[in-house]
């Protein structure tokens, strides 16, 4: 009997040891971000199709951003075909409560003689700021430039 005690105050012990470990990281692991801003009106256009272009087609564009806070965009501009330069350039913006703030730099990309373009950005943002990306995309071909804007996805920061 007298074993059994000891051993259920030897655990019962480490387990409140534990608990007291464990319970600032179970705490912070179940917080949310905090917005700085209110949050944007809401515009979803992850993809874009362009009617009415001669050769500008379509495009996609993401937006992530990691616990480290770096914000990572990708972007594809395609071309309805082969043309002599596509691609566009990426801005990343920050909401600023009531409207949207360009960031710098800008990220140029293109590619010539081909149907599309891939770009991509990366850049530290402030935490609890809601975030987008901005991309212009241009085609050049037989002497015309079409261009035209998409954003990604909005993403708060955590």
């Amino acid at each position: 009997m007298v074993k059994i005690k000891r051993f259920s105050k030897t655990t019962i012990s480490l387990m409140l040891a534990l608990a007291l470990v464990m319970v600032p990281q179970l705490a912070a692991a179940g917080e949310a971000t905090v917005p700085q801003t209110s949050p944007p009106p809401v515009m979803v256009q992850p993809m874009a199709v362009f009617e009415g272009y001669t050769y500008l087609k379509s495009s996609s564009e993401n937006l992530s951003i990691g616990s480290n806070l770096i914000a990572v965009v990708t972007t594809v501009t395609n071309a309805k075909s082969t043309v002599s330069e596509v691609g566009g350039t990426i801005q990343l913006q920050e909401w600023s409560g009531t409207s949207w703030i360009n960031l710098v730099p800008t990220a140029p990309y293109s590619n010539k003689n081909a149907t599309l373009a891939t770009g991509n950005m990366t850049k530290s943002v402030r935490s609890g700021y809601y975030y987008r990306a901005k991309v212009t995309h241009f085609v050049t071909h037989n002497g015309t430039t079409e261009t035209a804007v998409s954003y990604s996805e909005t993403v708060l920061a955590p």
